[in-house]
């Protein structure tokens, strides 16, 4: 088909344009912004930027696939007016990732064109737009060029957000003028018409960290976009879903609760029940103790990573929460402490008030450390034990102190193992002792740590659920005289005949 072919057809299909001022309809604040217009839009745009000749550069990949019988597609990347041909085997399906999709627009050839006429190729190329334009005016919908649209209107709606948040260095791959259809759909004036149909992904996507964005900032990033009200919408929508969500990532809590349950103006006395739940599934878990009918909540896996994550932190900067020092440089740790241990404190008063009378269970069940109080020396030194039970008396215990004034709840403590002891593998300790190979003031420090936080374990267990814990004051008592003993006798002070 020769360049002058093109004109004559692209003439045609611009007077008819003319004549009706139909073809594509101009885009105005009172119409309803969807994809199909603002894509029919972009096809216009193209149209223009391909009356640019001159500025064009072309580009080919997979040059070895050009045979006789082969196929390609063209991309058309109107920022950085590049024409990207890729080619492969007619037998071959043309694979594009999501992404690639806002590469540019996209042109099937099931047959060779001769590409070193770069004239009569861009005539070509707006012949084949004006067509796509042609069949939309006349609502035939042959999609003449590539199912490019259907593709992306096949794509999750909220997938779009990505595409908004893009760097600098990311947005150099992508057309632009595509990308900013993803930003006309999420304005402020479009995004509750956008996201309509499937308007529970928003909370889905916030809850399941979609995007990878640093849960630091996660809802700020959605607030920025979606109005509070939207939002809120979205996550009283979920109630009707079945749910399996783990929050992974507890560093943006503080926000989910200010969202739920803060200036909250929107949401019926309903919606706020089912948030109060959903807040109390991140955290915790019901489950039935072992050979008992008997049911008790206990801590989620996720919500102890996050506590180990938060101990670690307490560690590194040797802060205040275990008697370290109290920096400037660690308020924004603080403010994380403060936050986590908050959220922690909320999410068991809600128990109280969703159930009536509901036992939780504060020793940890599970095989991680944290939020235990009672450990194996296997995995655990001395000085690592005392770290971890100052990080109980300033975490844990003010949070169980607090719920057990204000609330019905009832506290248990029992063990997931069958050993009912203070400390495993404990003739490590023993061999330590014996042999003199221990720093007196780390075992002091630690043996009146224990008994502090005991003591008020005692206090806020139900005393019919307390065994366990008078087992363990009986095991720490034997050690604090193990430890005296020995101390007398590794400084002479005692004879031992053994």
């Amino acid at each position: 088909m020769r360049a002058s072919h093109f004109f004559c057809i692209i003439l045609k299909i611009n007077k008819k344009e003319k004549e009706g001022k139909l073809m594509v309809k101009e885009i105005r604040k009172s119409d309803v912004v969807t994809f199909d217009l603002l894509y029919e839009d972009y096809l216009k745009k193209v149209i223009g930027y391909l009356e640019d000749k001159d500025c064009w550069r072309i580009e080919e990949k997979n040059p070895g696939s050009k045979l006789i019988d082969s196929n390609s597609i063209f991309i058309l990347n109107t920022s950085k007016r590049l024409i990207t041909i890729i080619y492969y085997h007619k037998y071959q399906n043309c694979y594009l990732s999501d992404d690639q999709l806002f590469y540019g627009l996209i042109i099937k050839h099931p047959s060779l064109i001769d590409i070193s006429n770069k004239i009569e190729l861009l005539d070509y190329l707006k012949y084949r737009v004006s067509e796509e334009l042609l069949s939309y005016f006349l609502k035939t919908n042959k999609g003449t060029l590539f199912d490019q649209k259907a593709k992306i209107k096949d794509l999750k709606t909220i997938s779009m957000l990505k595409y908004l948040w893009l760097d600098k260095s990311e947005r150099s791959e992508y057309d632009h003028n595509l990308l900013k259809i993803c930003e006309t759909l999420f304005e402020r004036d479009n995004v509750k018409n956008t996201v309509a149909d499937n308007l529970e992904d928003v909370a889905l996507s916030i809850l399941n960290n979609k995007f990878n964005r640093n849960s630091k900032y996660l809802i700020s990033d959605y607030a920025g976009i979606f109005p509070k009200e939207t939002i809120l919408e979205s996550f009283g929508m979920l109630k009707n879903h079945t749910l399996n969500i783990d929050l992974r990532k507890f560093d943006c809590i503080s926000d989910i609760y200010n969202l739920f349950f803060v200036n909250n103006n929107y949401s019926t006395a309903e919606d706020v029940e089912f948030f109060k739940r959903l807040f109390c599934s991140f955290f915790f878990s019901k489950v039935k103790k072992p050979n008992n009918s008997c049911e008790f909540y206990t801590f989620k896996n996720e919500f102890l990573h996050s506590v180990g994550h938060l101990s670690f932190e307490c560690s590194d900067l040797n802060c205040k929460h275990v008697d370290g020092v109290d920096s400037d440089y660690n308020s924004d740790h603080n403010k994380l402490f403060e936050n986590l241990q908050f959220c922690f404190k909320e999410a068991l008063r809600f128990l109280d008030e969703l159930e009536e009378s509901p036992f939780f269970n504060i020793q940890s069940i599970s095989t991680l450390m944290n939020l235990k109080f009672t450990f194996d020396l296997n995995y655990v030194s001395l000085e690592g034990l005392l770290f971890e039970y100052k990080f109980l008396k300033s975490f844990a215990i003010p949070v169980y102190k607090n719920i057990k004034e204000k609330t019905n709840l009832k506290f248990v403590f029992s063990e997931r193992l069958d050993f009912a002891g203070l400390l495993q593998s404990s003739e490590r300790l023993d061999k330590q002792l014996a042999q003199g190979s221990y720093d007196e003031q780390t075992v002091s420090e630690l043996f009146s740590a224990i008994d502090e936080v005991l003591s008020s374990l005692s206090e806020i267990v139900e005393e019919d659920k307390s065994q366990e814990i008078e087992i363990l004051k009986v095991e720490l008592l034997l050690w604090k005289k193990k430890f005296s003993y020995f101390n007398k006798v590794n400084k002479k002070e005692l004879i031992r005949f053994v």
